[in-house]
């Protein structure tokens, strides 16, 4: 997949020419796709996207293009986006709290990596989720005293 089509070539020239009463998006595939190289080139691991940031299918075929491998889910509706613009990627269903009809769509999409922050939704996990080639990680809750910065506050 290359570069999207370019409908304006900057932002000036269409908020002079159309004059919005709305929000607008200002899309620029070769910066998406630059940044995400960039990304990859400089980071060792596998770089994963977070698809709630902006689920847009423009910047998932964006990001997929310029080699983007790994994507954060949290929902199917987000499993199955991925699934369709990015058919072999890594998906990592990263919501710790899921239905068991929720579970199943994800095993059945192919995805191989959970997190969970509770007895109880890794209870799920076991019962529902094929342990071969599996991945789950789980978070925990740790006190903060002592600690020089509360990364658990906003």
């Amino acid at each position: 997949m290359g570069l999207s089509k370019t409908i304006w070539t900057n932002p000036t020239e269409f908020l002079r020419n159309q004059q919005p009463e709305n929000p607008v998006l200002f899309f620029s595939p070769s910066a998406v796709q630059s940044a995400a190289r960039r990304f990859i080139d400089g980071f060792p691991g596998m770089v994963t996207y977070a698809v709630k940031s902006n689920p847009g299918e423009e910047v998932v075929e964006n990001l997929a293009a310029a080699g983007v491998r790994g994507y954060d889910c949290a929902s199917p509706f987000e499993i199955d986006l991925i699934r369709r613009l990015a058919p072999d990627a890594a998906i990592h269903y990263n919501n710790p709290v899921r239905s068991l009809a929720e579970i199943r769509h994800a095993v059945d999409k192919g995805v191989k990596s959970w997190s969970v922050d509770s007895k109880s939704e890794l209870a799920k996990l076991v019962e529902h989720v094929p342990t071969q080639d599996c991945e789950i990680s789980v978070r925990f809750k740790l006190p903060v005293s002592g600690a020089a910065y509360n990364f658990c506050a906003k």
